[in-house]
């Protein structure tokens, strides 16, 4: 084979990798015992590390160094070019970072989750502390790693909405603030509506129903997609073709979960309408957040 069709090898390896990690944690989000959890945490955070070792490995780098080289650059389409620019600028930062930690930082964020949820349904934050506290130093961990020379929220930011910074946020924030605040405390001296009308109750298994009636009228391929039930409500891509969205449920406050099944339902039929031919490359995953959000936010 060739430099591209070994690179393309490795990344479908890498891919099998994920896609068994995102559907264990999708097992630990939705429907894992409690007693099982630990083991499934300690699969999580092994099958991760392999796959984050598999991404980092001097074989992976060579072939992307190889392929960035101008005599084979030239020679790839579009998609592969964005992809071949995208891995090597990730694999220069994440290189540095050890597979020993990357491993620790997996197994905290996994077991924060769990915590996390206990203590909401109890709503006691006293659970939660020492694991909010254990997430926030391994994320400093990491990222002097990985960003040595960036504020490190200006560093998790990036990933999400790559070139935002806090100053141009904080900028935005404070100038809507200015007109916001006065509209919110003038709409509160105003009469409220009422929310009588929507005060009954209704069985979980109707929200359900109805919940997966709405998702389809706007346009999901429901043979592509699954709905599961969590504390907080997610969208999750396996790929293009098994897009996962969760909902929570409260029979005395139905409007929620419709509300979440149409925002969350925007999110996986993004993500069913990812063109194929980006799979297994940087580009079937989204980095600007902000463009996911506001289309998702559509319906």
């Amino acid at each position: 084979m060739g430099l591209l069709e070994d690179y393309k090898e490795k990344m479908k390896q890498l891919g099998y990798l994920k896609h068994a990690t995102a559907l264990m944690n999708w097992d630990l989000e939705t429907t894992a015992p409690d007693g099982a959890k630990e083991k499934l945490t300690d699969a999580l955070t092994y099958f991760s590390t392999e796959a984050f070792k598999l991404s980092t490995s001097d074989e992976v780098y060579g072939l992307v160094n190889e392929l960035s080289e101008p005599e084979e650059f030239d020679k790839l389409d579009d998609v592969m070019k964005f992809d071949i620019s995208r891995t090597k600028r990730d694999l220069d930062k994440m290189r540095r970072l050890p597979a020993d930690v990357y491993e620790e930082y997996v197994r905290i964020t996994t077991k924060s989750g769990i915590t996390w949820q206990k203590a909401k349904q109890a709503s006691d934050f006293s659970l939660y502390e020492k694991d909010l506290s254990d997430v926030i130093e391994i994320v400093k961990k990491y990222q002097s790693y990985v960003n040595p020379d960036k504020d490190v929220y200006d560093a998790l930011i990036d990933q999400f909405e790559e070139g935002m910074t806090q100053e141009i946020i904080d900028r935005v924030f404070g100038d809507l603030r200015k007109e916001l605040v006065p509209l919110v405390d003038e709409v509160s001296k105003r009469p409220q509506p009422d929310h009588s009308k929507f005060a009954f109750r209704v069985p979980v298994h109707v929200q359900k129903e109805v919940c997966r009636f709405l998702v389809e009228y706007m346009g999901m391929d429901m043979n592509r997609f699954s709905m599961g039930e969590t504390e907080h409500p997610f969208t999750t891509s396996m790929n293009m073709d098994d897009v996962r969205v969760t909902n929570h449920y409260r029979e005395d406050a139905f409007i929620e979960p419709i509300f979440s099944a149409i925002h969350e339902g925007g999110h996986a039929i993004f993500d069913q309408n990812v063109d194929h031919k980006y799979d297994n490359t940087a580009a079937s995953d989204v980095s600007y957040m902000g463009l996911h959000e506001s289309q998702s936010r559509f319906y």
